[in-house]
C-alpha cells in the first residue's frame, strides 16, 4: 500500500495517522487552549465594556457635581453681594450718624463759645462800669472840692445817672 516515488516513500497509513493525530491535537488544543483564551478575551472585553460604562457614569456624575457646585457658587456670590450691600448700607447709616453727631457737637461748641463771649462781654461791661464809677467819683471829688451850690450839684447827679443808664443799654 505504499508507493515510492523517488527517494521518498509514501505510506498511506502514516498519512492517515498524521491526519488523525492532527485532529486529536486540534481538539485537545481547542479544548485546553482556545476555550480558556476565548473566555479570557471575552472576560477582558466585558471588563473593558464595564470600565467604559463606569467611566461614562463617572463623567455624568462629575457633570452633575459641577452643575451643583456652580449653583452653590452662584448662591454664595449672591449672598456675598447681599452682605456687601448690607455692609455698605450700615456704613452709610453709621456715616450719617457720625456726621449728625459732629454737627451736634459743633452746635454745642458754638453755643458754649457764644455763652463765653456773652460772659466776657458782660464782664467787660462790668469792668467798664467800675472804671466809669471810679472816674465819676474822681470827677465828683474834684467838683466837690470846688464849692458847688445845691442846684448845680443836683444837676450833675442827674446827668451822671442818665449817662450811667445809657451805658447799661
Amino acid at each position: 500500500m505504499g508507493g515510492e516515488v523517488g527517494l521518498v516513500s509514501i505510506q498511506w497509513w502514516s498519512i492517515i495517522m498524521q491526519i488523525v493525530n492532527t485532529l486529536i491535537l486540534f481538539a485537545a488544543v481547542s479544548y485546553f487552549l482556545f476555550k480558556p483564551v476565548s473566555k479570557m478575551l471575552q472576560d477582558r472585553k466585558n471588563k473593558i465594556a464595564g470600565d467604559l460604562e463606569d467611566a461614562e457614569k463617572t463623567k455624568i456624575e462629575a457633570e452633575e457635581l459641577k452643575v451643583a457646585y456652580q449653583q452653590k457658587i452662584d448662591v454664595a456670590k449672591g449672598e456675598a453681594g447681599q452682605i456687601i450691600a448690607e455692609a455698605t448700607r450700615r456704613g452709610d447709616v453709621r456715616r450719617a450718624e457720625i456726621v449728625q453727631e459732629a454737627e451736634q457737637e459743633a452746635k454745642r461748641i458754638l453755643e458754649r463759645a457764644n455763652l463765653e463771649v456773652q460772659r466776657e462781654k458782660a464782664k467787660a461791661m462790668d469792668q467798664l462800669k467800675d472804671d466809669m464809677i471810679e472816674i465819676a467819683l474822681a470827677a465828683a471829688a474834684s467838683i466837690i472840692q470846688k464849692n458847688l451850690d445845691s442846684q448845680e450839684h443836683e444837676k450833675l447827679v442827674q446827668q451822671y445817672i442818665e449817662e450811667m443808664g445809657d451805658i447799661h443799654v
